[in-house]
């Protein structure tokens, strides 16, 4: 799926965003700049949303306000969000990647954004937000070593 046909969908699927306040959809400048094939922020006031595709992957990361400078994964901020209730796995689609399987990982992406927008827009309000955002990078760093130790057993 070329940049361009991903914007659309993105602003299609990332529609709820814009009833919450302006929504902007940036692009790269070239996609060549980048090697992952392309990525897509959504700006909006409550918090933006970065879209990457990776060998046939779409990320998604989460940063604060429309002028987001740090960006965190969606599944662990979900996951530190809901304290290991819930979270937002990605999966390694198999076959041929289609423009329909892209198209289903942003619907999925935005689904699940949608789903938590209430305690992601107060996670990212600006009040404090230092704070919380030092907390979460806290617990990425516990999860993933504990992961690691997992897999290293």
């Amino acid at each position: 799926m070329n940049s361009q046909v991903a914007a659309d969908t993105v602003r299609r699927c990332f529609d709820f965003l814009a009833e919450k306040g302006e929504l902007e959809i940036i692009l790269p400048l070239k996609e060549a700049d980048h090697a992952a094939g392309w990525v897509i922020d959504v700006v909006s006031l409550p918090f933006s949303v970065r879209l990457t595709l990776d060998r046939g992957q779409v990320f998604v990361e989460l940063g604060a306000g429309p002028a987001a400078t740090n960006w965190h994964d969606m599944g662990i901020v979900i996951s530190f969000l809901t304290k290991g209730e819930r979270s937002f796995e990605y999966y390694i689609p198999e076959g041929p990647i289609s423009d329909e399987e892209v198209a289903r990982q942003i619907a999925r992406g935005a689904d699940v954004a949608r789903d938590n927008f209430a305690m992601l827009v107060d996670f990212f309000l600006p009040d404090g937000f230092e704070v919380r955002e030092s907390e979460l990078v806290a617990y990425r760093k516990t999860m993933s070593e504990a992961h690691w130790k997992r897999l290293l057993r």
